[in-house]
This record gives structure tokens, sequence and C-alpha cells, in this order.
């Protein structure tokens, strides 16, 4: 949740912004940042999936995001993620939830390009606010089409990829048993539901759309409501 000094820097005009949505497309887009880069891997009505790499000694700005949830989980290199309460240093497949208006930042803490994994929901990219960074862009909006380059559509969409030792793949599920059939095979495996709440068996929601979580952790009985894209993440 986020803190009383995250609340107090997010001026409440820009709760609900409208002036700053902008109607720039990112599929098949690279989007240039000083820090590294990222890309959009998949999009639809309530979540977003972004592939960020991050060169070593390099941060992304301390930022929130006044109106969206995002999980990010680390897919190859060593990272360290910091709030105003709390600091994680994260390994490969570990993830960390972070709430609307929490102010994070995410380093490189290695030698290596880091590569991590951003699901955002709702979907808006303009959702944020920079409150420091390394690079000047304190105060401003998400980066424009100058910063953009195009990439090929395999960059794009359900399928299978692979990011250093991390083995990604989308899938649909028309019915929740063809979903529990697949994830029960796999241990350690990070598997974020990118249209639907999970919910438990007398109706309580247990998760929102876009968040992360192992099967095993889950509580017996949740149930998903049938149609529905998800993400599976596990070590090869």
């Amino acid at each position: 949740m986020p803190s009383k000094h995250d609340l107090s820097l997010i001026p409440e005009e820009r709760v609900n912004p409208t002036d700053e949505k902008n109607e720039l497309n990112f599929k098949n887009l690279m989007v240039s940042k000083p820090w590294g880069e990222e890309y959009l891997l998949f999009e639809n009505a309530d979540a977003a999936i972004w592939i960020l790499k991050i060169s070593p000694d390099n941060c992304t700005s301390f930022h929130a995001h006044p109106n969206k949830t995002t999980s990010l989980i680390i897919l190859d290199g060593q990272a360290r993620c910091k709030t105003y309460t709390n600091s994680y240093n994260l390994n490969v497949l570990n993830a960390v939830i972070i709430a609307k208006k929490a102010f994070h930042q995410t380093s490189n803490v290695a030698t290596k390009d880091l590569y991590l994994m951003e699901i955002e929901s709702p979907v808006d990219k303009f959702d944020l606010i920079r409150a420091c960074d390394n690079y000047g862009r304190e105060g401003q909006t998400y980066e424009s089409r100058e910063y953009c380059r195009l990439v090929p559509d395999s960059y794009m969409g359900i399928g299978e990829k692979y990011i250093g030792d991390t083995y990604i793949s989308i899938n649909f599920a028309n019915q929740f048993e063809d979903f529990i059939n697949q994830v029960s095979k796999l241990k350690n495996a990070i598997i974020t539901i990118l249209d639907r709440h999970i919910w438990s068996s007398d109706g309580e929601k247990l998760l929102e759309v876009g968040n992360s979580f192992k099967l095993e952790e889950m509580q017996e009985g949740f149930t998903i409501n049938d149609n529905f894209h998800y993400v599976i993440l596990h070590k090869l």
C-alpha cells in the first residue's frame, strides 16, 4: 500500500488525468530510455506486459502510477527495487507487486544487462509521476514517438519466448480446468492472469487482474471465470 509520503506527492488533480492521454500505439515499437530500453510484449483491454532492459549501474526514475497496479518480475540478472518504506533485492523469477500511488525505483545491481517483466493494469503508459530521476526527467510524462523505433512482429503476442534462462509462455484458456491442467504440472512458476480476477470458493476476490502468484501458494478452491489470457514464467 502507498505510504502517507507517497500520497503527499501525488496532486489530487493528477489522480484522474485527462490532458495527458496519448493515442500513441506502442505495438511494434522499442522505446529508448536513458537507462536502456523497453517494448510492449502483450496488451488487451485489461493489462499490458512490457519487457525492460536496464544497463549495468543504471536505474529507472523514482516514480508512481496513480491509477494502475504493477507487477515486476526479474527475467535475467539482479535488481534492487526500492519504495519509500522498503527495499527488495531481487533475483531471477522474484516478483514484487507495486500498489497504485506507491513510488518505486528499479536498479540494475549486476555487471550485465537486467531484463524484467512489467505487468500493468489498467493499461495507461501515461499514468506516471516522476519524483526523482538521475537523467533529469523529474515531472515529465512518458516518452513520445521520437524516442521509439520499429521492431518486428515477433516481439509481440501469444506464444513462447525465452529471455536468459526464463521461459515465457502467453496462453488463452477457454475453461478454468484447461488452465489448471497446464499449470499444475509446473513447479515454482510465476503465473499472471491478464483479463480476469481470481476468486475464492466463497466469492471473495483474492487477486486483481495483473497480480502475479505461484500456484502452490494459492488457497485451495480458488477459481477464475472462463475465457482468459495468462502468462507463465519459469526457469529452463
